[in-house]
Protein backbone atom coordinates (compact mmCIF):
# COMPACT_ATOMS: atom_id res chain seq x y z
CA UNK A 1 0.00 0.00 0.00
CA UNK A 2 1.44 3.71 -1.07
CA UNK A 3 1.55 6.26 1.72
CA UNK A 4 -0.75 9.11 1.37
CA UNK A 5 1.76 11.72 0.34
CA UNK A 6 2.71 8.66 -2.65
CA UNK A 7 -0.83 7.66 -3.54
CA UNK A 8 -1.60 11.76 -4.14
CA UNK A 9 1.45 12.01 -6.34
CA UNK A 10 0.47 8.69 -8.37
CA UNK A 11 -3.46 9.79 -8.65
CA UNK A 12 -2.01 13.70 -9.88
CA UNK A 13 0.74 12.06 -12.10
CA UNK A 14 -0.80 13.31 -15.33
CA UNK A 15 -3.06 16.36 -14.39
CA UNK A 16 -2.04 19.60 -16.33
CA UNK A 17 0.80 21.46 -14.26
CA UNK A 18 0.38 24.96 -12.85
CA UNK A 19 -3.05 25.14 -12.09
CA UNK A 20 -4.79 26.16 -8.88
CA UNK A 21 -7.35 23.67 -9.04
CA UNK A 22 -8.68 25.18 -5.83
CA UNK A 23 -9.57 28.68 -7.43
CA UNK A 24 -10.78 26.88 -10.55
CA UNK A 25 -13.35 24.97 -8.46
CA UNK A 26 -14.29 28.12 -6.84
CA UNK A 27 -15.35 30.13 -9.57
CA UNK A 28 -16.46 27.23 -11.87
CA UNK A 29 -20.11 28.27 -12.06
CA UNK A 30 -19.28 31.96 -12.89
CA UNK A 31 -17.01 30.71 -15.76
CA UNK A 32 -19.96 28.88 -17.24
CA UNK A 33 -22.00 32.19 -16.84
CA UNK A 34 -19.25 33.30 -18.67
CA UNK A 35 -19.28 30.95 -21.49
CA UNK A 36 -22.51 29.70 -21.55
CA UNK A 37 -24.67 32.35 -20.08
CA UNK A 38 -26.46 32.39 -17.09
CA UNK A 39 -30.01 31.76 -17.54
CA UNK A 40 -28.35 28.56 -19.22
CA UNK A 41 -26.55 27.68 -16.41
CA UNK A 42 -28.86 28.62 -14.04
CA UNK A 43 -31.68 26.77 -15.81
CA UNK A 44 -29.51 23.34 -16.18
CA UNK A 45 -28.64 23.56 -12.28
CA UNK A 46 -32.23 23.97 -11.38
CA UNK A 47 -33.42 20.75 -13.54
CA UNK A 48 -30.90 18.64 -12.94
CA UNK A 49 -30.59 15.62 -13.16
CA UNK A 50 -33.11 16.60 -15.98
CA UNK A 51 -32.35 18.24 -19.15
CA UNK A 52 -33.81 19.05 -22.65
CA UNK A 53 -33.41 16.60 -25.32
CA UNK A 54 -31.82 18.05 -28.83
CA UNK A 55 -34.29 17.87 -31.58
CA UNK A 56 -31.76 15.87 -33.83
CA UNK A 57 -30.63 13.25 -31.08
CA UNK A 58 -32.63 12.97 -27.87
CA UNK A 59 -30.32 10.10 -26.39
CA UNK A 60 -27.40 12.12 -25.05
CA UNK A 61 -29.80 13.95 -22.64
CA UNK A 62 -31.93 11.06 -22.00
CA UNK A 63 -28.19 9.04 -21.51
CA UNK A 64 -27.26 11.27 -18.73
CA UNK A 65 -30.50 12.07 -17.08
CA UNK A 66 -31.14 8.06 -16.41
CA UNK A 67 -27.19 7.71 -15.59
CA UNK A 68 -28.19 9.77 -12.70
CA UNK A 69 -31.43 8.88 -11.72
CA UNK A 70 -30.39 4.64 -11.65
CA UNK A 71 -27.66 5.62 -9.19
CA UNK A 72 -29.43 7.62 -7.07
CA UNK A 73 -32.65 4.86 -6.97
CA UNK A 74 -30.56 2.26 -6.89
CA UNK A 75 -28.63 3.34 -3.63
CA UNK A 76 -32.02 4.27 -2.12
CA UNK A 77 -33.21 0.54 -3.17
CA UNK A 78 -29.90 -0.79 -1.36
CA UNK A 79 -30.04 1.09 1.65
CA UNK A 80 -33.44 1.60 2.38
CA UNK A 81 -32.70 4.12 5.21
CA UNK A 82 -34.93 5.13 7.78
CA UNK A 83 -37.22 7.90 7.85
CA UNK A 84 -35.16 10.86 9.46
CA UNK A 85 -31.75 9.13 8.54
CA UNK A 86 -29.08 12.21 7.83
CA UNK A 87 -27.58 12.51 4.86
CA UNK A 88 -24.23 14.54 3.85
CA UNK A 89 -24.07 15.69 0.31
CA UNK A 90 -20.51 15.85 -0.41
CA UNK A 91 -19.68 18.40 -3.62
CA UNK A 92 -23.34 18.45 -3.67
CA UNK A 93 -23.12 21.53 -6.77
CA UNK A 94 -26.60 23.09 -7.15
CA UNK A 95 -28.18 20.12 -4.91
CA UNK A 96 -30.72 18.10 -7.12
CA UNK A 97 -29.66 15.11 -4.71
CA UNK A 98 -29.74 17.04 -1.45
CA UNK A 99 -33.33 18.12 -3.09
CA UNK A 100 -34.26 14.75 -4.10
CA UNK A 101 -33.61 12.99 -0.45
CA UNK A 102 -35.27 15.99 1.02
CA UNK A 103 -38.46 15.30 -0.78
CA UNK A 104 -38.13 11.72 0.57
CA UNK A 105 -38.26 12.94 4.18
CA UNK A 106 -34.69 12.93 4.83
CA UNK A 107 -32.25 15.10 6.69
CA UNK A 108 -29.66 16.22 4.28
CA UNK A 109 -26.90 19.12 4.65
CA UNK A 110 -24.73 19.60 1.90
CA UNK A 111 -21.28 21.28 1.10
CA UNK A 112 -19.72 22.60 -1.40
CA UNK A 113 -16.60 24.40 -2.09
CA UNK A 114 -18.14 27.26 -4.73
CA UNK A 115 -20.29 29.93 -3.13
CA UNK A 116 -22.34 30.16 -6.52
CA UNK A 117 -23.23 26.27 -6.02
CA UNK A 118 -24.04 26.49 -2.60
CA UNK A 119 -26.24 29.74 -3.52
CA UNK A 120 -27.79 27.81 -5.92
CA UNK A 121 -28.33 24.83 -3.95
CA UNK A 122 -30.68 27.28 -1.15
CA UNK A 123 -32.64 28.61 -4.34
CA UNK A 124 -33.42 25.46 -5.22
CA UNK A 125 -34.58 23.68 -1.72
CA UNK A 126 -36.22 27.30 -1.18
CA UNK A 127 -37.73 27.53 -3.84
CA UNK A 128 -39.98 24.17 -3.68
CA UNK A 129 -42.95 24.58 -2.27
CA UNK A 130 -43.87 20.86 -1.25
CA UNK A 131 -40.72 21.08 1.25
CA UNK A 132 -42.30 24.14 2.86
CA UNK A 133 -39.06 25.56 3.83
CA UNK A 134 -38.29 29.24 4.66
CA UNK A 135 -34.74 30.80 2.93
CA UNK A 136 -33.64 30.69 6.50
CA UNK A 137 -34.10 27.09 6.86
CA UNK A 138 -32.95 26.29 2.57
CA UNK A 139 -29.67 28.59 3.72
CA UNK A 140 -28.88 26.47 6.58
CA UNK A 141 -28.83 22.96 4.83
CA UNK A 142 -25.96 24.22 2.79
CA UNK A 143 -22.35 25.12 3.73
CA UNK A 144 -19.36 26.96 1.61
CA UNK A 145 -16.43 24.12 3.02
CA UNK A 146 -13.25 23.12 1.51
CA UNK A 147 -13.43 19.63 2.85
CA UNK A 148 -9.85 18.79 1.57
CA UNK A 149 -8.86 21.72 3.87
CA UNK A 150 -10.85 21.95 6.42
CA UNK A 151 -13.24 19.39 9.00
CA UNK A 152 -16.47 19.11 9.40
CA UNK A 153 -18.05 21.01 12.10
CA UNK A 154 -17.49 19.64 15.68
CA UNK A 155 -21.63 18.98 15.85
CA UNK A 156 -21.88 17.52 12.72
CA UNK A 157 -19.04 14.93 13.20
CA UNK A 158 -19.95 11.51 14.29
CA UNK A 159 -23.79 12.33 13.07
CA UNK A 160 -24.18 11.07 9.19
CA UNK A 161 -25.61 7.84 8.35
CA UNK A 162 -24.97 8.32 5.32
CA UNK A 163 -22.18 10.65 3.38
CA UNK A 164 -22.94 10.49 -0.70
CA UNK A 165 -20.63 11.34 -3.43
CA UNK A 166 -22.24 11.66 -6.40
CA UNK A 167 -19.70 11.85 -9.27
CA UNK A 168 -17.45 14.34 -6.78
CA UNK A 169 -14.02 12.57 -5.72
CA UNK A 170 -11.95 12.72 -8.97
CA UNK A 171 -12.28 16.54 -8.73
CA UNK A 172 -10.53 16.53 -5.29
CA UNK A 173 -6.83 17.23 -5.90
CA UNK A 174 -6.25 15.46 -2.58
CA UNK A 175 -9.05 12.93 -2.24
CA UNK A 176 -7.65 10.76 0.36
CA UNK A 177 -7.79 14.09 2.73
CA UNK A 178 -10.90 15.09 1.75
CA UNK A 179 -12.18 10.83 2.68
CA UNK A 180 -10.39 11.36 6.11
CA UNK A 181 -12.52 14.39 7.07
CA UNK A 182 -16.14 12.35 5.54
CA UNK A 183 -15.22 10.10 7.63
CA UNK A 184 -15.36 11.57 10.41
CA UNK A 185 -18.80 12.74 10.29
CA UNK A 186 -20.11 9.29 9.85
CA UNK A 187 -21.97 7.69 12.41
CA UNK A 188 -20.93 4.37 14.28
CA UNK A 189 -23.00 2.71 11.81
CA UNK A 190 -22.75 5.20 8.88
CA UNK A 191 -22.29 4.21 5.24
CA UNK A 192 -20.33 5.83 2.04
CA UNK A 193 -22.36 5.98 -1.17
CA UNK A 194 -19.36 6.60 -3.98
CA UNK A 195 -20.32 6.97 -7.06
CA UNK A 196 -17.47 7.56 -10.11
CA UNK A 197 -17.91 7.27 -13.44
CA UNK A 198 -14.69 5.71 -14.16
CA UNK A 199 -12.37 3.01 -13.34
CA UNK A 200 -10.02 4.04 -14.84
CA UNK A 201 -7.19 1.67 -16.77
CA UNK A 202 -5.42 3.72 -18.86
CA UNK A 203 -4.26 7.22 -19.38
CA UNK A 204 -6.69 10.26 -19.14
CA UNK A 205 -8.86 10.85 -21.86
CA UNK A 206 -8.22 13.60 -24.57
CA UNK A 207 -11.90 15.39 -23.75
CA UNK A 208 -10.94 15.29 -19.88
CA UNK A 209 -7.56 16.80 -20.80
CA UNK A 210 -10.16 19.62 -22.35
CA UNK A 211 -12.51 20.73 -20.10
CA UNK A 212 -9.31 20.62 -17.74
CA UNK A 213 -7.47 23.36 -19.26
CA UNK A 214 -11.04 25.26 -20.12
CA UNK A 215 -12.17 25.35 -16.54
CA UNK A 216 -9.35 24.79 -13.88
CA UNK A 217 -11.35 21.98 -12.85
CA UNK A 218 -10.13 18.42 -12.44
CA UNK A 219 -11.61 15.91 -14.49
CA UNK A 220 -9.53 12.50 -14.19
CA UNK A 221 -11.09 9.73 -12.79
CA UNK A 222 -9.02 6.54 -10.23
CA UNK A 223 -7.97 3.29 -11.11
CA UNK A 224 -9.63 0.95 -9.11
CA UNK A 225 -6.60 -0.11 -6.75
CA UNK A 226 -6.10 3.86 -5.89
CA UNK A 227 -9.35 4.52 -4.94
CA UNK A 228 -9.19 0.93 -2.39
CA UNK A 229 -5.86 2.33 -1.34
CA UNK A 230 -7.05 5.80 -0.44
CA UNK A 231 -10.14 3.98 1.77
CA UNK A 232 -7.71 1.77 3.09
CA UNK A 233 -5.75 5.06 4.57
CA UNK A 234 -8.75 6.42 6.08
CA UNK A 235 -9.81 2.94 7.32
CA UNK A 236 -12.59 2.38 5.01
CA UNK A 237 -11.27 -1.30 4.34
CA UNK A 238 -15.04 -2.59 4.65
CA UNK A 239 -16.77 -2.26 1.45
CA UNK A 240 -18.35 -3.59 -1.70
CA UNK A 241 -18.23 -2.38 -5.21
CA UNK A 242 -20.84 -3.10 -6.99
CA UNK A 243 -22.84 -3.32 -10.37
CA UNK A 244 -25.76 -1.80 -12.35
CA UNK A 245 -27.96 -3.28 -14.38
CA UNK A 246 -30.79 -1.41 -15.57
CA UNK A 247 -33.43 -1.54 -18.54
CA UNK A 248 -36.59 -3.49 -19.46
CA UNK A 249 -35.75 -6.86 -21.27
CA UNK A 250 -37.77 -9.34 -23.03
CA UNK A 251 -36.97 -12.83 -21.55
CA UNK A 252 -37.29 -13.78 -24.97
CA UNK A 253 -34.52 -11.89 -26.17
CA UNK A 254 -31.35 -13.78 -25.96
CA UNK A 255 -29.03 -11.04 -24.60
CA UNK A 256 -31.06 -11.70 -21.45
CA UNK A 257 -28.88 -14.34 -20.56
CA UNK A 258 -25.80 -12.26 -20.38
CA UNK A 259 -27.37 -10.09 -17.61
CA UNK A 260 -24.62 -11.46 -14.98
CA UNK A 261 -22.24 -10.92 -17.69
CA UNK A 262 -23.49 -6.96 -17.77
CA UNK A 263 -23.55 -6.76 -14.42
CA UNK A 264 -19.72 -7.82 -13.84
CA UNK A 265 -18.72 -5.71 -16.67
CA UNK A 266 -20.52 -2.59 -15.16
CA UNK A 267 -18.73 -3.16 -12.11
CA UNK A 268 -15.42 -3.35 -13.53
CA UNK A 269 -16.09 0.15 -15.79
CA UNK A 270 -17.31 2.40 -12.93
CA UNK A 271 -16.28 2.58 -9.34
CA UNK A 272 -18.91 2.56 -7.50
CA UNK A 273 -18.73 1.26 -3.70
CA UNK A 274 -20.43 1.00 -0.52
CA UNK A 275 -18.15 1.62 2.12
CA UNK A 276 -18.08 1.93 6.10
CA UNK A 277 -15.72 0.76 9.05
CA UNK A 278 -18.01 -1.97 10.32
CA UNK A 279 -18.17 -5.44 8.32
CA UNK A 280 -21.62 -6.18 10.13
CA UNK A 281 -23.02 -3.29 8.47
CA UNK A 282 -22.38 -4.50 5.09
CA UNK A 283 -22.78 -7.66 5.76
CA UNK A 284 -26.64 -6.64 6.17
CA UNK A 285 -26.52 -4.69 2.60
CA UNK A 286 -25.22 -7.98 1.10
CA UNK A 287 -26.09 -11.50 2.29
CA UNK A 288 -23.29 -13.45 0.20
CA UNK A 289 -20.64 -11.68 2.48
CA UNK A 290 -22.26 -13.75 5.27
CA UNK A 291 -23.27 -16.85 3.08
CA UNK A 292 -19.73 -18.68 3.17
CA UNK A 293 -17.98 -17.44 5.79
CA UNK A 294 -16.45 -20.06 6.31
CA UNK A 295 -14.35 -19.14 3.25
CA UNK A 296 -13.84 -15.71 3.57
CA UNK A 297 -10.49 -14.41 3.58
CA UNK A 298 -11.06 -11.77 6.62
CA UNK A 299 -8.13 -11.99 9.18
CA UNK A 300 -5.91 -14.78 7.97
CA UNK A 301 -6.83 -16.50 4.83
CA UNK A 302 -9.32 -19.22 5.10
CA UNK A 303 -7.67 -21.13 1.50
CA UNK A 304 -4.44 -20.30 -0.58
CA UNK A 305 -5.08 -20.74 -4.24
CA UNK A 306 -2.45 -22.62 -6.22
CA UNK A 307 -2.16 -23.60 -9.52
CA UNK A 308 -5.13 -23.14 -12.21
CA UNK A 309 -6.61 -19.99 -10.44
CA UNK A 310 -5.54 -16.43 -10.87
CA UNK A 311 -5.52 -13.07 -8.63
CA UNK A 312 -8.28 -11.75 -7.76
CA UNK A 313 -10.58 -9.52 -10.15
CA UNK A 314 -12.98 -7.57 -8.48
CA UNK A 315 -14.37 -10.02 -6.09
CA UNK A 316 -13.79 -13.20 -8.43
CA UNK A 317 -11.09 -15.43 -9.20
CA UNK A 318 -10.84 -16.94 -12.71
CA UNK A 319 -10.14 -20.66 -12.72
CA UNK A 320 -8.88 -22.67 -15.68
CA UNK A 321 -10.44 -25.95 -16.93
CA UNK A 322 -8.99 -27.08 -13.33
CA UNK A 323 -7.62 -25.25 -10.33
CA UNK A 324 -6.44 -26.12 -6.92
CA UNK A 325 -6.00 -25.07 -3.49
CA UNK A 326 -4.67 -25.77 -0.31
CA UNK A 327 -7.02 -25.16 3.08
CA UNK A 328 -4.88 -22.87 5.63
CA UNK A 329 -7.35 -23.79 8.46
CA UNK A 330 -10.61 -26.08 9.58
CA UNK A 331 -13.31 -25.39 7.66
CA UNK A 332 -16.90 -27.09 8.97
CA UNK A 333 -18.68 -26.15 5.99
CA UNK A 334 -16.76 -25.21 2.86
CA UNK A 335 -18.64 -24.11 -0.18
CA UNK A 336 -17.51 -21.61 -3.26
CA UNK A 337 -19.76 -19.96 -5.58
CA UNK A 338 -18.72 -21.34 -8.75
CA UNK A 339 -20.12 -18.98 -12.02
CA UNK A 340 -19.91 -19.64 -15.65
CA UNK A 341 -19.47 -16.92 -17.91
CA UNK A 342 -19.05 -17.92 -22.05
CA UNK A 343 -22.86 -20.11 -22.01
CA UNK A 344 -25.54 -18.69 -23.99
CA UNK A 345 -28.89 -19.54 -24.68
CA UNK A 346 -28.05 -22.81 -27.59
CA UNK A 347 -28.18 -25.71 -24.45
CA UNK A 348 -24.43 -25.88 -23.63
CA UNK A 349 -23.83 -26.99 -20.22
CA UNK A 350 -20.81 -26.65 -18.09
CA UNK A 351 -20.41 -29.28 -15.43
CA UNK A 352 -17.90 -28.75 -12.03
CA UNK A 353 -16.32 -31.21 -9.75
CA UNK A 354 -14.59 -30.40 -6.35
CA UNK A 355 -12.19 -33.74 -5.44
CA UNK A 356 -10.42 -34.07 -1.91
CA UNK A 357 -8.95 -36.41 0.27
CA UNK A 358 -12.15 -38.22 0.30
CA UNK A 359 -12.90 -38.65 -3.40
CA UNK A 360 -15.75 -36.75 -5.17
CA UNK A 361 -16.70 -33.85 -2.60
CA UNK A 362 -19.60 -32.09 -5.01
CA UNK A 363 -20.63 -31.39 -8.24
CA UNK A 364 -22.88 -28.54 -10.18
CA UNK A 365 -24.21 -28.37 -13.72
CA UNK A 366 -23.92 -24.66 -14.77
CA UNK A 367 -26.42 -23.47 -17.74
CA UNK A 368 -27.62 -20.07 -19.28
CA UNK A 369 -30.45 -20.06 -17.08
CA UNK A 370 -28.60 -21.14 -13.90
CA UNK A 371 -25.12 -19.79 -14.25
CA UNK A 372 -24.41 -19.51 -10.66
CA UNK A 373 -24.26 -22.34 -8.18
CA UNK A 374 -22.83 -23.88 -4.65
CA UNK A 375 -20.34 -26.14 -4.55
CA UNK A 376 -20.79 -27.61 -0.59
CA UNK A 377 -17.85 -29.37 0.05
CA UNK A 378 -18.16 -30.14 4.01
CA UNK A 379 -15.61 -30.15 6.42
CA UNK A 380 -12.41 -29.96 5.44
CA UNK A 381 -9.34 -29.73 7.31
CA UNK A 382 -5.37 -27.56 7.39
CA UNK A 383 -3.87 -28.51 5.23
CA UNK A 384 -6.29 -30.18 2.44
CA UNK A 385 -6.07 -29.73 -0.77
CA UNK A 386 -8.78 -29.73 -3.01
CA UNK A 387 -8.82 -29.48 -6.99
CA UNK A 388 -11.40 -28.21 -8.99
CA UNK A 389 -12.12 -29.30 -12.64
CA UNK A 390 -14.55 -28.16 -15.09
CA UNK A 391 -16.06 -30.26 -18.13
CA UNK A 392 -15.38 -26.82 -20.48
CA UNK A 393 -13.19 -24.53 -21.20
CA UNK A 394 -13.09 -21.15 -23.26
CA UNK A 395 -11.03 -18.07 -24.09
CA UNK A 396 -11.99 -14.76 -23.44
CA UNK A 397 -10.82 -14.01 -27.36
CA UNK A 398 -13.46 -15.20 -28.96
CA UNK A 399 -15.14 -12.39 -27.70
CA UNK A 400 -12.48 -10.09 -29.05
CA UNK A 401 -10.40 -9.81 -25.82
CA UNK A 402 -6.88 -9.79 -25.73
CA UNK A 403 -6.55 -11.81 -22.85
CA UNK A 404 -5.05 -15.49 -23.79
CA UNK A 405 -5.73 -17.53 -20.70
CA UNK A 406 -7.22 -20.51 -20.98
CA UNK A 407 -10.22 -19.81 -18.43
CA UNK A 408 -13.58 -21.88 -18.15
CA UNK A 409 -15.35 -20.46 -14.37
CA UNK A 410 -14.99 -18.43 -11.53
CA UNK A 411 -15.18 -18.47 -8.08
CA UNK A 412 -16.51 -15.54 -5.59
CA UNK A 413 -14.18 -14.52 -3.27
CA UNK A 414 -13.40 -11.25 -0.76
CA UNK A 415 -9.50 -11.34 -1.10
Amino acid sequence: MLSKDELVAQMNREIPAGVNWKAGAERYVASCFEKMGRETIELYSANKPFGTVASDDPAPAIVECVHYLNNFANALALLKPRLGSRVLDVACGGGWVSHYLSKLGYWTFGIDISSDFIDLARHRLAGDPSLKLTSSDAASRFQVLDIEAARLPEHLRGTFDIIWLESCLHHFVDPVEALEHLAEGLSPDGIIVLIEFENRIAGIKDEYMQVMREFDTLERPYARWELENALDLVGLSEREFVGSVNGWYSPLDPSTAYLGQATISGADQMNLAICSRRPERLDALFPHRLRHDSMASRGAAAVKFGAGFYPNENGFRWCGPSGEFTVARDIPNAAFDVVSMPLSGDGRTQTIVAYGPRGELSRVTLSAGQSSQTLHMGHLAAGDVVSLHCSEAFRPSWAGSADTRLLSFYVRTDD
